[in-house]
C-alpha cells in the first residue's frame, strides 16, 4: 500500500488514484468519495494540485484553521471504520467537514453524524462548505445522507455516560491520556480510528477491553483542547513520561483513590 501518488486533475482522478494505491477498496467507500468534491472545502484560488493531492495534507496559509489531512489517510480511515447504514458517528476535530460529509453518505439518512471542533472559525467554515456541497453537487441526495451537525467544543469533555458512538474518528495526534479518554466514547462493539503517538491506530471496544491495531506510521498536528492553544507538530510524550507528569501533577484530594484503567490489547497489523 502507498508510495507517492502525486495528484489528480479533478475529484474523479483523485479517487482513481486512491483505488490504485489500495487506500480505497470497497465500492461503497469509492462512491462516497466520488460524491464529495474536495474543491468545495478549500478557499477559492487554491491550486488543483493542492486540492487533489493524494498524499499531501493541505493548510491554507492565510486561514490556518482550514486544514485537510492527506486524502490517502481519509481513505484508509474510512475503510478501517467498517461503516454501514444507521451507525452513529463522531468526528473529533471535524475541521472543514469534508470527512464528515463523505461518511454521511455511507451512514444514510437519519443516522447520527456529529462533528466537534475547538475552533469556532473552523465550525463556521464547515457549515459554509456543507451549504456549497448541498447546492453544488449533482450527486447530492438528502434521502441518502446523514446530515452532519457541527458544534464548537472540546471532545475530551464529552461525558461517555451521556453519549457514546458506534464509530469515532480523531483528526489530530493524541497522547496516551487523551486516547484513553476518547476511547470511552465508543459504544460496546464500536470502532475508533485515531493518530496515537506516531501511528494511526484502529481501536475496537469489547466491553471494558480495547483491541488496538496499527494501520500506518503518521505525523499529525497534536490535539488541542481550546481555541487559544497553538497547533504544533511536536513529539507526544511517551507512556513513561506521561505517567511521571501525571504523578507529579496529581491533586492531593485524589490521593488514595484508584481508578480502574481499561485494558488495551495490542494486535499485529495485517
Amino acid at each position: 500500500m502507498g508510495g507517492s501518488m502525486s495528484a489528480g486533475r479533478d475529484n474523479d482522478e483523485l479517487v482513481d488514484l486512491l483505488k490504485k494505491g489500495n487506500y480505497i477498496r470497497s465500492d461503497e467507500v469509492e462512491e462516497a468519495f466520488r460524491k464529495v468534491d474536495k474543491e468545495w472545502y478549500v478557499v477559492e484560488g487554491c491550486s488543483r494540485k493542492d486540492i487533489y493531492s493524494c498524499d499531501q495534507s493541505y493548510r491554507d496559509i492565510n486561514h490556518r484553521f482550514i486544514h485537510l489531512s492527506a486524502t490517502s489517510i481519509y481513505g484508509l480511515a474510512v475503510e478501517a471504520l467498517e461503516l454501514r447504514r444507521g451507525l452513529s458517528f463522531l468526528n473529533v476535530g471535524s475541521g472543514t467537514g469534508y470527512l464528515s460529509t463523505v461518511i454521511g453518505n455511507l451512514l444514510g439518512n437519519g443516522a447520527v453524524n456529529h462533528g466537534i471542533e475547538v475552533k469556532g472559525e473552523a465550525v463556521a467554515h464547515s457549515l459554509n462548505c456543507l451549504r456549497r456541497y448541498i447546492t453544488s453537487s449533482i450527486m447530492f441526495d438528502a434521502r441518502s445522507l446523514a446530515m452532519p451537525i457541527f458544534v464548537e467544543g472540546n471532545a475530551l469533555r464529552i461525558d461517555p455516560e451521556y453519549r457514546q458512538y458506534d464509530r469515532v474518528y480523531v483528526g489530530a495526534g493524541c497522547s496516551t491520556k487523551q486516547r484513553e479518554c476518547l476511547q470511552l466514547l465508543l459504544s460496546d462493539g464500536g470502532i475508533m480510528v485515531m493518530p496515537w503517538l506516531d501511528k494511526l491506530v484502529k481501536i475496537r471496544r469489547e466491553g471494558e477491553r480495547f483491541h488496538m491495531e496499527e494501520l500506518l506510521h503518521v505525523s499529525f498536528m497534536r490535539l488541542v483542547e481550546n481555541e487559544e492553544e497553538e497547533e504544533e507538530e511536536e513529539p507526544l510524550l511517551s507512556d513513561e513520561e506521561e505517567e511521571a507528569v501525571a504523578t507529579s501533577d496529581s491533586d492531593e484530594s485524589d490521593r488514595g483513590k484508584k481508578k480502574k484503567k481499561p485494558t488495551v490489547i495490542e494486535e499485529d497489523s495485517d
